[in-house]
């Protein structure tokens, strides 16, 4: 053989031996591109899996929040006022007093006579009373209170939205090796 063919086999066993190191450089990279996209489609998987699992979470969870309430009310009004009250007054009134009675004795004259009085008197009686009347009333009252309030969206527009958003994540999930 002479020296060029020599030379041409070489240049050929070296080209052939470069051709598979870049094929074998090119797999390489391959791999470790589909690695990492196997990582990536993994990890992506899991980040819909649980945007999936709290759009559930919020679906279905109630929420609970005070309301301070501070706030002054007018009240302008004029109230009709008619009842009837019984009045029970049962009680002993003691009389201890003289008494003058003028005695007409004919020519005599008129004679002034004392005569002592001293006795209880028992009172035992009930009195209607009857009271009508408007009575206005101009007032402000002041409310403050905290008002606890429960909110949950299940049956409402917002739970049937977060459920539409939750069924097209699972939906791209599926799609995720």
């Amino acid at each position: 053989m002479s020296t060029r063919a020599r030379v041409g086999w070489l240049f050929l066993l070296l080209l052939v031996l470069a051709s598979l190191a870049s094929n074998a450089y090119l797999i390489y990279t391959a791999l470790q591109l589909q690695n990492q996209l196997a990582a990536t489609s993994l990890t992506a998987g899991l980040a819909l899996d649980n945007a999936a699992n709290q759009l559930e979470t919020v679906r279905t969870q109630e929420f609970t929040l005070t309301v301070p309430i501070d706030e002054e009310i007018p009240v302008n009004a004029t109230i009709p006022f008619d009842e009837t009250f019984n009045i029970p007054i049962n009680l002993t009134v003691p009389i201890n007093t003289n008494v003058k009675v003028p005695l007409q004795l004919g020519m005599l004259g008129t004679f002034n006579l004392d005569i002592p009085i001293r006795t209880d008197v028992p009172i035992d009686i009930t009195v209607p009373i009857h009271i009508k009347r408007n009575v206005p009333i101009n007032t402000v009252v002041p409310i403050k209170l905290d008002v606890p309030i429960t909110l949950t969206l299940k049956g409402t527009p917002m739970a049937s939205q977060l459920e539409e958003w939750r069924e097209i994540i699972l939906e791209l999930r599926k799609e995720l090796p």
